[in-house]
């Protein structure tokens, strides 16, 4: 191993991604791919806070160490990867602020109205997540998940609909004081039972395409992607496009996409789709100079 250099031993020849980080940004481009057994990674000086990050593609889940605790080999166990490397969320407006909690961990997600209530977390611990949602001007709404290491979908997405809300919290609160004065125990065990519950529902993940700039949320069927207004999802503002530049086509959770004879290529991590190529979870997609990152769910 050279000077410079950590090597990540990963436990199977599944696909990771590994990068080094003080963070948990989305996926950067750069990050180096694999199907193991070992990943190299290119580590300079170091800063303050840097951790390794390395993420299972197949499965969603992610390990993260410090770096200051890998001395030039990380072997990677199945144990380590005790996050989930992105979490989508649906929430019950368009604007506002969510924010989830697992232990001592915090993050918060500021969505504008253009996110129509749609976002994503990032490094989640497995576990119960509690997400809490203020909508601009509203009622904060909650809700408790629990994320499995071992699920059908890489990245889960979670829904939060309007059926608790702090305010409702306070009036229960009130409620209970006066009930304590006016009915007996079994009245008010009965009121308990009959409370509301949170509404909390999983739905269908819908894969997009996801830049710094925003997302193309990828519709059922076929689609043409290119700088004319008249194409199926326009980029009128890339002139490295072609008018019609590349196809995608929706079956279910299956999402392919083909160049169609463009100027400047279709490209999948690097491959030249001049025939259909099966998108996966964390692709990198580029068009020209358009790049973007494939989601099998929409953040």
């Amino acid at each position: 191993m050279g000077q410079g250099q950590i090597t990540v031993q990963v436990p199977d020849r599944q696909r990771y991604r590994a990068w080094i980080a003080t963070d948990f940004p989305p996926l950067p481009f750069t990050a180096l791919e694999a199907r193991g057994p070992d990943l190299v990674l290119n580590a300079p000086t170091p800063l303050v806070g840097e951790r390794v990050l390395v993420w299972n593609l197949d499965t969603g889940n992610l390990a993260v160490r410090d770096r200051s605790l890998i001395a030039g080999v990380w072997t990677v166990l199945q144990e380590d990867f005790a996050r989930v490397a992105t979490v989508s969320v649906r929430l019950p407006a368009a604007e506002g602020v969510a924010v989830v909690r697992s232990g001592a961990f915090r993050q918060e997600l500021r969505l504008r109205p253009q996110d129509a209530g749609v976002g994503r977390f990032y490094g989640v611990p497995l576990g119960t997540l509690h997400l809490e949602f203020t909508p601009a001007g509203g009622t904060p709404v909650r809700g408790a998940f629990e994320l499995q290491r071992d699920r059908s979908e890489p990245e889960p997405l979670l829904v939060l609909t309007a059926g608790r809300s702090a305010a409702s919290d306070v009036f229960a609160w009130a409620f209970t004081l006066g009930a304590a004065a006016l009915f007996s125990a079994v009245g008010w065990w009965a009121y308990r039972r009959l409370r509301p519950a949170p509404k909390v529902a999983v739905s269908a993940p819908q894969p997009c395409l996801v830049t710094a700039d925003g997302k193309l949320v990828l519709p059922e069927g076929t689609s043409v992607l290119g700088r004319s207004a008249d194409a199926d999802l326009p980029l009128p503002d890339e002139p490295t496009l072609s008018r019609k530049h590349a196809e995608v086509v929706r079956q279910g959770g299956k999402v392919t996409v083909k160049d169609l004879g463009s100027k400047n290529g279709t490209f999948v991590n690097g491959v030249a789709a001049s025939d259909p190529i099966t998108l996966h979870n964390g692709d990198e997609v580029r068009l020209g100079a358009w790049t973007a990152r494939f989601m099998s769910a929409e953040p």
